[in-house]
């Protein structure tokens, strides 16, 4: 699930304001990983798709050291993926893995349309399990 580094990335420093590409070809605002010996948290900052100034997304995950067939090692378990619909939706989905699953599975999105003014809803709970390789 990605490179892991024990310090953070120096590209996320304030000095620094290099926007690197992303796998999935999208610019980063910056990101870093911090890793003890039980645990670890990455983050990435995405720049806005609609102004180009702010965040479009945010993407947080926590590993935890696991044994797996009599070997330890890292495992990223949890990821929180914030994003910023270009339909005006606002969305954080949860999701969970699993060494021994074939893909994550997402246990919460919760959804906002805080510009919608006929949105009665103020926030969506969706608390389907899905697996994320079969989400639309």
């Amino acid at each position: 699930m990605g490179k892991r580094r024990s310090v953070p990335d120096t590209d996320a420093t304030p000095s620094s304001r290099k926007k690197k590409k992303t796998p999935s070809g999208e610019k980063s605002l910056g990101s870093a990983e911090v890793c003890s010996s039980d645990f670890s948290i990455a983050w990435k900052a995405l720049p806005s798709n609609r102004t180009g100034v702010g965040l479009s997304g945010f993407s947080v995950s926590v590993g935890q050291r696991i044994r797996r067939k009599n070997k330890q090692g890292m495992w990223k378990s949890v990821a929180v993926h914030c994003t910023d619909d270009p339909d005006g939706g606002l969305v954080v989905r949860v999701s969970v893995c699993d060494p021994d699953w074939e893909a994550p599975i997402q246990i919460a999105e919760l959804r906002s349309r805080p510009d919608d003014l006929s949105c009665f809803t103020p926030l969506g709970c969706n608390l389907d399990h899905v697996r994320l390789g079969e989400r639309h």
